[in-house]
């Protein structure tokens, strides 16, 4: 194989890499601010301590949280998932029992750890090595 053929081909796969990071990239941003989004309504009703509206709110963060991790399970590390998913049912659960404050600590937490999942996948130098 020529020096030209090897060279061709290392452009190739490397314009391969960089297309699937941008596509995944997307998704993995549109999964992630659309649970960022629901967190901070969550937030909202769990700082004016309204019962009603803290469970229709955390409801829906477990509904987009569920959709959203069905997808990204393809192509993120399952251990970071996990640790979203188990914030998200701990809210739940202590936004259905009042604990409106327990419930606004894991919020924040939570947020923490979805940014920390979007900014791992970004390709960045310290990402990459």
């Amino acid at each position: 194989m020529s020096n030209k053929v090897k060279i061709m081909l290392v452009i190739c796969f490397t314009a391969i890499i960089v297309i699937l990071e941008i596509i995944l990239g997307n998704c993995t941003d549109e999964f992630i601010d659309k649970t960022s989004k629901q967190l901070e309504d969550l937030k909202i009703a769990l700082l004016e301590e309204n019962s009603e509206e803290t469970k229709k709110k955390s409801k829906e963060l477990s509904n987009v949280w569920d959709e959203s991790e069905n997808k990204l399970c393809y192509f993120i590390e399952h251990d970071e998932l996990e640790k979203i998913s188990s914030k998200i049912a701990i809210i739940s659960e202590n936004s259905t029992n009042s604990e409106y404050k327990l419930a606004l600590e894991d919020a924040i937490e939570t947020r923490y750890l979805l940014e920390h999942v979007k900014d791992k996948l970004k390709l960045k130098m310290k990402n990459v090595f």
